[in-house]
């Protein structure tokens, strides 16, 4: 629920309308009228210029907006990457001018996480830059313990740590990486943009019902049609 200020006392410093507010320069009467229409009293016109008129930002503001959005982007690049070499991650200050050196402009318009994984491809083409391998914990019977093992060398994945409790084995393992041409982005809600991101991110975009694991996601858990070769 919106929730509007009746007293204008309240949100505006001036009943006066400006043509060009930071010099002074006051609206004409019947620029008001081609505008507004005649006969309409000057709070009708505050009004509708709250109600429907755009915020004008001013210079300073929107550099402060644009600089501060910057440095949001290059945090969100900072904790998604690693420099492959050292296999740590760059600090904010550096990200920051590797991102100056590809002239990088923010879009005011666009979220800082879709412009920091577009940041990362850019940076990724002029200098040694990865994306952190995501860290992943299984746990598994002893007995399937080392099929595990088969397959985690089969992906290439380090074992970081290993915690044994009640017949069962839990393993952090990093290393790991996603194929992003068999990832799916899946619409839930209403998302703007899906399929630019889906692009940004090199993957497909998939609908409800569909599968994980063999298991059925998005289908009445009561058909039998859907569970049928679920074991």
């Amino acid at each position: 629920m919106i929730i509007r200020e009746k007293d204008l006392d309240e949100v505006l410093q001036s009943h006066i309308v400006y043509s060009n507010v930071s010099k002074g320069v006051l609206a004409k009467s019947k620029d008001l009228e081609a505008a507004f229409g005649k006969e309409r009293d000057q709070t009708e016109i505050l009004l509708e210029i709250l109600d429907k008129g755009e915020l004008q930002v001013a210079g300073k503001e929107r550099e402060s907006q644009l600089s501060s959005q910057f440095r949001d982007i290059a945090t969100i690049v900072m904790q998604k990457t690693i420099n492959p070499e050292t296999q740590r991650p760059y600090t904010s200050s550096m990200i920051e001018r590797l991102m100056h050196e590809i002239h990088f402009s923010v879009d005011p318009n666009s979220s800082s996480k879709k412009q920091a994984l577009e940041v990362i491809r850019e940076l990724q083409k002029h200098f040694p830059i990865k994306r952190c391998p995501m860290r992943l914990r299984l746990t598994v019977p002893q007995q399937n313990f080392s099929s595990l093992l088969e397959k985690l060398n089969v992906w290439n994945a380090s074992i970081v740590s290993k915690d044994e409790s009640g017949g069962q084995l839990s393993i952090a393992c990093s290393r790991l990486k996603i194929n992003l041409e068999k990832s799916e982005l899946i619409l839930v809600g209403n998302v703007p943009n899906m399929e630019e991101l889906a692009e940004v991110l090199g993957c497909k975009v998939g609908v409800l019902p569909t599968t994980y694991l063999g298991l059925p996601l998005g289908a009445p858990y009561k058909s039998s049609r859907i569970w049928k070769g679920v074991e």
